[in-house]
């Protein structure tokens, strides 16, 4: 199932308590990346892939460091984020969204069943979105962008 084609307004805290809404980043691509649990190897790997890609990203096209911001969304809360704080999260915004509903709008959220009960996590899904939060391109499951594809969906100027 694809993800709908404008991504939904957000409002989301920090395990710092800023709170960062859809609005806190006007006139920016945003490359929105998802994790499961902030304190899960893979997800941690996934924040160090992102950092490195943005790093090569800016050293490639200098450009391009003011015209994207990267966050991550998890689906831990605020005080497991406290709880299992890292270097790591000092790189992007990493916001909480303990609800799922963003995950769930934008059909990034996998059901399965455990032991009987019935659980959902996040997919690790990739996107970019325009100033407008329409969306340019979305990745699936634990895909990073390659460089080379961000380059080319990305402006080749800061003025759009």
């Amino acid at each position: 199932m694809q993800p709908k084609d404008v991504f939904p307004d957000f409002f989301y805290e920090t395990y710092e308590g800023s709170v960062f809404t859809n609005n806190s980043f006007k006139n920016k691509f945003l490359l929105v990346f998802f994790l499961v649990h902030i304190a899960s190897k893979k997800d941690q790997n996934r924040l160090l892939l992102f950092q490195d890609l943005i790093d090569d990203l800016y050293r490639l096209k200098p450009f391009t460091k003011g015209l994207l911001q990267c966050i991550a969304v998890s689906s831990d809360t605020v005080s497991a984020m406290k709880r299992n704080h890292s270097d790591l999260f000092n790189v992007f915004p990493i916001l909480s969204c303990p609800d799922k509903k963003l995950f769930k709008e934008v059909n990034s959220l996998s059901t399965f069943s455990f032991f009987s009960i019935k659980a959902s996590e996040p997919k690790r899904n990739t996107f970019l979105l325009r100033p407008d939060r329409s969306i340019v391109w979305f990745w699936d499951n634990d895909k990073i962008p390659p460089i080379d594809h961000l380059i080319d969906l990305l402006p080749t100027t800061n003025t759009f």
